[in-house]
């Protein structure tokens, strides 16, 4: 997000970004606030304040919650800089509607995942996702999945490529799915 000063008298101020509610490039207007606060962080700067906002998306006109740094500089210069916003956004977790319903499920909880940075638990679900996906295409399924991706690129049913990859995503979730030894 980037902030614009509007009135730095009144302490007024827009956020342009993506919207986390339409995630089209937007601006957002203040609706609501701002609540100003002195703020005084680890540099002891007392020339700072954070001001909070309740701040409508001028696209799909749903809310956030702005919050932006005001610091008054040498020469009556007033600067505002964006700080964070809320909601952060939504997990964008659409897969193509060729993917059967059970491996898409496995799939879109990987995104979901990694939106929240939540990386052993996406690793482990796209090797999940690759599994069911080899069970799909007929490999046998009491076998490990190593065996079960070999099996697939030896039957001609998958690539070269596509095995290495796979091989690599079933690497990935392995780490994922267990601490390390040291």
């Amino acid at each position: 997000m980037i902030c614009t000063a509007l009135d730095t008298q009144q302490n007024r101020f827009s956020l342009s970004g993506e919207c986390p509610h339409c995630a089209i490039a937007s601006v957002f207007m203040i609706v609501a606030g701002p609540h100003t606060e002195p703020w005084d962080p680890p540099l002891g700067n007392s020339h700072l304040s954070r001001h909070c906002a309740a701040m409508q998306c001028q696209g799909c006109r749903r809310f956030i919650l702005g919050i932006v740094k005001r610091e008054q500089q040498g020469g009556g210069m007033v600067v505002y800089s964006y700080l964070e916003h809320y909601p952060f956004g939504i997990p964008r977790d659409g897969v193509s509607q060729e993917i059967p319903t059970h491996i898409g499920a496995d799939f879109r909880e990987a995104l979901r995942c990694r939106f929240v940075d939540a990386h052993n638990a996406t690793v482990e679900m796209c090797r999940r996702a690759v599994q069911a996906s080899c069970i799909q295409l007929k490999a046998p399924a009491d076998d490990k999945l190593v065996n079960q991706i070999d099996w697939l690129a030896k039957n001609g049913i998958i690539t070269t490529p596509l095995k290495e990859m796979a091989h690599r995503v079933r690497l990935g979730g392995n780490l994922g799915a267990h601490p390390p030894e040291d």
